[in-house]
């Protein structure tokens, strides 16, 4: 109930706060047609609207992480989806100089929703290599596993960063909450992927030691 409802708080804030962003934006625009000619004013014009734009991409992402779940059910090859993943964020992984080692088992199929479940891992695989990027190149590797119990599967995400210091792990899953920078990240992806797997029946937890790197370990029902 309270993932539930800070879910609705989270929509309700975000859908707010997009129609002073859009007055705002047009009042740039307009602005940004008197001044041409004074570069000092435009260049401010312009840092204003990169501004805003950053806040409507915040505000997208809080939306999406807060969307109800559509319903639909099916029959989910986790495998599939763990590759299809991976392939999708190749060039971000690229960026972050981060290779991703796979060792996926087969037959691990799961009722639920695809593309949750896609943004859930998702989620897991890029905090991971954030994570890594003080490391030297050549070690930035996240290892993801998928295997198999009688009951369930079980998909791991390892990474060999930062690690998360102890008395912060209460609070990794509160919305909003980030151990990174000003401006690199919102506080939301932990918390989206564990209400995510909340509601497919499943478990999220982490473990991690500072220095050694984090565990994100995801447990769902095999279906049945």
């Amino acid at each position: 109930r309270k993932m539930t409802a800070m879910g609705q708080l989270a929509a309700g804030v975000a859908h707010e706060l997009n129609t002073p962003l859009g007055a705002i934006s047009l009042t740039l625009e307009d602005i940004q047609g008197l001044v041409r000619g004074n570069d000092d004013l435009s260049s401010g014009i312009t840092l204003a609207m990169d501004a805003v734009e950053k806040a409507r991409k915040i505000i997208e992402r809080l939306m999406s992480y807060s969307r109800k779940p559509t319903g639909e059910h099916l029959d989910v090859n986790l495998k599939e989806m763990i590759t299809e993943t991976v392939e999708f964020v190749r060039s971000q992984l690229r960026a972050l100089k981060t290779t991703a080692r796979l060792e996926l088992a087969d037959d691990c199929n799961v009722v639920g929703e695809w593309q949750a479940l896609s943004q859930a891992f998702l989620n897991l695989l890029l905090n991971g290599a954030q994570a890594m990027q003080a490391l030297p190149d050549s070690e930035r590797v996240i290892k993801v596993s998928l295997e198999r119990t009688e009951r369930s599967a079980i998909l791991r995400v390892v990474d060999g960063g930062e690690g998360i210091e102890p008395d912060l792990m209460d609070q990794v899953f509160d919305p909003f909450f980030t151990t990174k920078p000003i401006g690199k990240g919102t506080g939301l992806g932990l918390w989206a992927s564990l209400r995510i797997v909340n509601e497919h029946g499943g478990q999220l937890k982490l473990e991690s030691l500072p220095g050694q790197g984090t565990t994100a370990t995801i447990e769902l029902p095999i279906k049945g």
